[in-house]
C-alpha cells in the first residue's frame, strides 16, 4: 500500500467517523465506531471495516442503517476528499475485538497464565535527552 494510498484511507476514516458522530439520518443502534479502511489502489472502492458495541440485534440494525446511508456517506466523502472518482463504499463487521476477548477468555478458562505484557501496565515514552 503506497503513503498515498494510505492518507486517503486514513482521511476516508475520519469523514466517516466524524459524520457517525454528527448523526445520520437512521439513528445507529449500539455503539458504532469506525475501525480502519482499506482503499483499492485505483480509489474505486473502499472497505470500511466497523465494529459495534452492543447486542446482536443492534448489530445487524448498525449493519442496516449503515447499508441504507451508504450514498449519503459515500457523498460526504465526495465533498471532503478531493479525488477523481469517490470511491464506492463496502461495509465490512469488524469482530477482531470480540475474538480477542474471546481467546482470553478460553485460555483464562483453561487455566493460562496472563503474559507479563497483559499484567504490567502502559509505559510512557521516555522523553528525548538533550545532548
Amino acid at each position: 500500500m503506497s503513503i498515498r494510498t494510505k492518507r486517503v484511507a486514513e482521511e476516508i476514516q475520519k469523514v466517516l467517523s466524524e459524520r457517525i458522530l454528527r448523526g445520520l439520518r437512521d439513528p445507529l443502534p449500539g455503539f458504532v465506531t469506525i475501525r480502519s479502511v482499506e482503499v483499492t489502489s485505483d480509489f474505486t472502492h473502499a472497505k470500511v471495516f466497523y465494529s459495534v458495541f452492543g447486542s446482536d440485534a443492534d448489530k445487524k440494525g448498525a449493519r442496516e442503517v449503515l447499508d441504507a446511508s451508504r450514498g449519503m456517506l459515500r457523498g460526504e466523502v465526495g465533498r471532503q476528499v478531493r479525488l477523481r472518482n469517490t470511491p464506492e463504499l463496502h461495509f465490512v463487521q469488524d469482530e477482531s475485538a470480540e475474538r480477542a476477548a474471546r481467546v482470553h477468555e478460553l485460555l483464562r478458562e483453561a487455566g493460562v497464565p496472563p503474559t507479563t505484557e497483559e499484567l504490567a501496565p502502559p509505559r510512557a515514552k521516555k522523553p528525548a535527552r538533550d545532548l
